[in-house]
This record gives C-alpha cells, sequence and structure tokens, in this order.
C-alpha cells in the first residue's frame, strides 16, 4: 500500500512537471474552452446553454484519451512496470493509478471552467451544482477505464494514438459536445450512443439544468459504468509487464 500512495503521489505530480501531460490536462483544455466561449456563441447562440458541460466533458476526454495511453505505453516498454513487477506489485494498482490521477486533475480544472463561464462568456450557472460531482467521476471513470485498456493493449504509442483518436475525434463531432443529440441525423442518432460522451452530455445537462433527457438516464449511466468497469476487467485480463510474450 506504501508503494501504491508513494507512485500514486509521483503520477498526480507528473500532470503538473511533465509537458506533455501538463498541455493535456491543463493548457490545452484551457485553450480550447477559450477559443470556443469567443467564437461559438456567435455563430450559435444556443451554445452558451451547453457551455459548462460540453467544455466539462472535452476536459476529461482531453485528459484521459489523449493523456493516459501513451504514458502506459511507455513505461511498460521503458522496463518501469518490470520494476513493479519484481517488487510483488499487483497489476490492479498500476491499472487503478492513471483513473485516479485523473479525477485530481479534472477537479481542478472543472472548478475553473465553472468559474470563468459565466464570468468571461455569460454561460448560464447550472441550476443545481450537486450533481456534478458524480457526474464528473462517472464520466472520469468511464474515460479512464477505456484510455487504460488502450494503452494496455498497443503496441506502441502510435497505436495507442490511433486507437484513442477513434474515440476522441468522433466525440467531439457526434458526442452532443458542439451539436445537441436531438439535432443529429436519425441515422447518425446510432452512432452516438456508442460514444460515452453522448451518455455523459444527457446526463450532465439532464440533472444540472433539469432539462428533459434525450436518453434515459439509466439508460446512460448504465453505459458509462458498465463501459468503464468492463474497461478495466479488460485491461487487467490484458495487462503485461513488458513486451515480451511470456510475461502474463
Amino acid at each position: 500500500m506504501k508503494a501504491f500512495i508513494l507512485h500514486f503521489i509521483f503520477e498526480t505530480k507528473s500532470g503538473f512537471r511533465k509537458k506533455q501531460q501538463l498541455f493535456l490536462n491543463y493548457f490545452f483544455p484551457l485553450g480550447f474552452f477559450l477559443m470556443m466561449g469567443a467564437i461559438m456563441p456567435q455563430l450559435n447562440p444556443l451554445f452558451l446553454d451547453d457551455m459548462i458541460p460540453a467544455m466539462l466533458i472535452f476536459s476529461v476526454m482531453a485528459s484521459t484519451f489523449l493523456g493516459i495511453p501513451d504514458p502506459i505505453v511507455n513505461d511498460r516498454t521503458s522496463g518501469i512496470y518490470r520494476g513493479y513487477r519484481v517488487n510483488r506489485v499487483p497489476s490492479i494498482f498500476l491499472i487503478s493509478l492513471p483513473v485516479l490521477s485523473s479525477v485530481i486533475h479534472m477537479l481542478i480544472m472543472s472548478t475553473v471552467i465553472l468559474i470563468l463561464s459565466p464570468l468571461l462568456f455569460g454561460a448560464p450557472f447550472p441550476a443545481s451544482i450537486l450533481p456534478i460531482l458524480p457526474l464528473l467521476l462517472l464520466t472520469v471513470f468511464c474515460c479512464a477505464g477505456i484510455s487504460v485498456l488502450i494503452g494496455v493493449i498497443s503496441t506502441s504509442t502510435r497505436a495507442a494514438t490511433m486507437l484513442s483518436q477513434v474515440f476522441f475525434i468522433p466525440s467531439m463531432i457526434i458526442g452532443g459536445l458542439m451539436i445537441p443529440y436531438k439535432m443529429l441525423p436519425p441515422s447518425v442518432q446510432p452512432f452516438a450512443l456508442f460514444l460515452p460522451s453522448t451518455h455523459s452530455m444527457n446526463l450532465f445537462k439532464t440533472f444540472m439544468y433539469q432539462t428533459e433527457a434525450s436518453i434515459s438516464p439509466a439508460v446512460s449511466i448504465a453505459v458509462l459504468t458498465g463501459t468503464g468497469t468492463a474497461a478495466l476487467i479488460l485491461s487487467l485480463i490484458f495487462f503485461r509487464w513488458d513486451n515480451r510474450k511470456d510475461n502474463s
């Protein structure tokens, strides 16, 4: 447990010290948030109504889909995981660390978005702030679980990047962040249902702003919970201590 705590602290600090992690956790989401806040309301005034949940989810996706897989591949390739194996550190600890550290960074970034959105752009403040934390944790759990699985099964950082984009890019286009789910063409909506961002956006809008749900909230909760759980279980099954084939 002591080794787990020490590595968790190291993992969390890396989010501030490593340039790539700092960029993906803070600078990239903040820059995108400021750009969207300045441009989108002029193109689509209705965007302000969804700005806070959309930017919260974008921050989670940037930190998880783009920030988690590469370090996992690099740690495995460079032999760092072998050191943990020698010291009998369970693989479940190594899988859960990126998820837990992502929570810390997302709490900080979400606070910034919640404060700046109404002050800078006049975005409506949520009717209820109590659901924000559990919904944020659920979103991080799902997206981080998928990201860990991508890192575990990828044989290289290039493969990890490509797999991450499979989730990140469609989530940006049809995942409800820029275009509401109800406004998507009927032929596209079934594909959007496979994206965590669609269900997360549905829950944020339903519980934060008390609007009519586009999808049953129970279904969205089940999808996010089930996807995150299944991804982490598969990560444990396919986890490798290094790149050798006989290291199961």
